[in-house]
């Protein structure tokens, strides 16, 4: 009846129509309903962007290994194009001290090779162990500090053996 109401219900309509709640059989009767329904209904499309939004993020996250081969197989495929046009290269052996030909094509083929062989050779042994899985800082650290550190994440156990215990080892 008013101009208040009728922005109230194209506030309404409009939260409706943009998260696609739809248009049902209920609608609201007075004001505070209509008020209620907008915003129950904005954060609701809130709520499923979030959602929506997180699961596109776990998703990807899941890819990124293989993402990660790509990468490296079109680096190598960019390489492999920057060759010069020759076909054969001579190659100085270290070990066998002879000349060696090297064909463009050969070589190209041994990198892209070499390249998927250490993605299934990564793809099957994700960490060495479970403490590279957990803690991939350690891979950073000095022998050193990735050994006491080792040491003081699994003390527990390690207190369970007798010999390998901190009372042996004399860390109190």
């Amino acid at each position: 009846s008013n101009a208040l109401d009728r922005y109230i219900i194209s506030f309404f309509w409009a939260s409706q129509t943009i998260t696609s709640i739809g248009y049902g059989t209920l609608s609201p009767t007075n004001r505070l309903e209509w008020w209620v329904g907008s915003f129950c209904q904005l954060f609701a499309g809130f709520a499923w962007a979030l959602l929506i939004g997180n699961l596109i993020a776990v998703c990807s996250a899941i890819n990124r290994e293989q993402q990660g081969f790509y990468k490296r197989y079109d680096e190598a495929s960019n390489l492999i194009k920057s060759f010069q046009k020759r076909n054969e290269v001579y190659v100085r052996d270290e070990n066998h001290q002879r000349d060696l030909i090297v064909g463009r094509k050969r070589l190209a083929k041994r990198i892209r090779k070499h390249i998927y062989e250490q993605h299934q050779l990564s793809s099957r042994t994700q960490c060495m162990s479970d403490i590279e899985c957990h803690y991939p800082v350690l891979q950073t650290l000095p022998q050193g500090l990735q050994e006491q550190s080792s040491i003081l994440l699994y003390r527990h156990f390690l207190d369970r053996v007798p010999y390998l215990s901190s009372f042996y080892l004399g860390m109190r």
